[in-house]
């Protein structure tokens, strides 16, 4: 009796142990990398926007007051109207001082709602119209507090202030 048969038994892999299924995880996996390499690429790119205002406000803001009061230094030590310098002089640091002041509270994050920036507008328009007898009132009549992006911000405080500075 030398007889023998033999079966023959093929064991196939999981489908998550096939070759074409990790190629799909490797494939998925690269492409994660790749998006989120893109977001950041992105979010640098804001910030570096975000920079560029900045640099272009310091310098048309600030740079250009700066550059006044250096000019009226120089008029200053002429010795001819002396006292309408100082007084120019003093009006320039004071803008440049409060321009600086605003571009830090645009900069900063915690004040990015539409109550902060009505609170910003007030600090600035309340004295300046009292100083010359008008009188303002604020209402605001929306139920929920806008969160305001650093553009949206920054333009609304300038547009309100040359609103003020247009009608005094």
């Amino acid at each position: 009796w030398n007889y023998s048969q033999s079966i023959k038994f093929t064991i196939l892999p999981k489908w998550y142990q096939t070759y074409w299924f990790k190629g799909i995880i490797t494939c998925l996996l690269l492409l994660a990398t790749y998006a989120i390499y893109l977001a950041k690429l992105n979010q640098y790119k804001n910030a570096q926007l975000v920079r560029r205002d900045i640099a272009n406000d310091l310098h048309d803001d600030i740079g250009s007051t700066l550059n006044s009061i250096k000019i009226y230094t120089h008029l200053l030590l002429s010795g001819k109207n002396q006292l309408e310098y100082v007084n120019k002089i003093k009006e320039g640091v004071k803008e440049a001082t409060d321009g600086l002041r605003d571009m830090i509270w645009v900069l900063d994050d915690s004040h990015d709602t539409l109550d902060d920036l009505l609170i910003r507008i007030k600090k600035f328009v309340v004295p300046l119209l009292n100083g010359v007898d008008i009188e303002i009132r604020f209402d605001s009549d929306y139920s929920q507090n806008f969160v305001l992006n650093k553009t949206e911000k920054k333009n609304l405080l300038l547009i309100a202030k040359e609103a003020v500075n247009n009608s005094v």
